[in-house]
């Protein structure tokens, strides 16, 4: 799990600019929509803080770096293939090149892994885009 300041800001971002599909995040709205219609699936993984000495100032002029994972997972029905789903993934990865959010998250290195099933149902294939993301933060005084 991210930081709640990490979240937030991509969350946000994906609410306010993915228009193309239904959304849905973690941990809510439990059921796909019920027309089999495609929508994005948006999750948040990262755990790493880490201290870096910028310069040569005091521990409380270093920064914490936290590092994380943005997944969007790009689902549509199964058995249609999955050109509309990879289309989504690498429509994001473009809308999310060189994206920088407040305060002080910066997206990096994105990849479109092998699809598979989402879901329990097996209505559903899923497509992610997994984005690299990292955020710095200046330490405590």
């Amino acid at each position: 799990m991210s930081s709640l300041t990490a979240y937030d800001a991509l969350r946000d971002w994906f609410d306010s600019n993915w228009t193309f599909t239904a959304r849905r995040h973690e941990n809510e709205d439990p059921n796909p929509p019920a027309d089999l219609s495609p929508f994005v699936h948006f999750a948040t993984a990262g755990d790493l803080y880490q201290q870096l000495s910028i310069g040569a100032g005091s521990p409380s002029a270093n920064l914490w770096r936290e590092r994380g994972l943005a997944i969007f997972t790009c689902c549509v029905a199964t058995g249609i293939g999955v050109s509309i789903a990879r289309g989504y993934a690498v429509t994001l990865a473009q809308m999310m090149r060189g994206l920088a959010l407040p305060p002080g998250l910066q997206c990096e290195a994105m990849r479109i892994p092998a699809g598979a099933a989402f879901g329990r149902g097996g209505s559903y294939w899923g497509v992610p885009l997994v984005t690299e993301w990292y955020r710095d933060e200046p330490a405590a005084a």
